[in-house]
């Protein structure tokens, strides 16, 4: 999906002047967030988080409706973004 300077700029401007909010998200969806901008797999994360793989399928459903992502929307790909976007991608941090 693309989406211009122009939208982006003004949606972010709006989540840090706090009319657009941003979802409290648990631990473990914090968590996953950081791992969705690496090159792990599902199988990688989970050992990582320990966890199961269908236990994060159920948090990437989680985040993404509290995102309210449309079905087409709701990849990894599009939440790696938002990761670091919001700063909540560090790579030094993922083992």
């Amino acid at each position: 999906n693309y989406y211009s300077d122009i939208a982006t700029s003004k949606y972010f401007q709006k989540v840090k002047t706090g009319v657009v909010g941003v979802p409290d998200f648990t631990e473990m969806q914090i968590e996953f967030l950081k791992y969705c901008p690496t090159d792990f797999g599902y199988d990688q994360i989970a050992y990582n988080m320990n966890t199961t793989e269908k236990a994060l399928e159920s948090c990437k459903t989680r985040i993404c409706d509290k995102l309210h992502l449309e079905e087409k929307h709701r990849t990894r790909m599009n939440l790696a973004m938002y990761a670091i976007h919001f700063g909540l991608f560090h790579p030094e941090l993922i083992k």
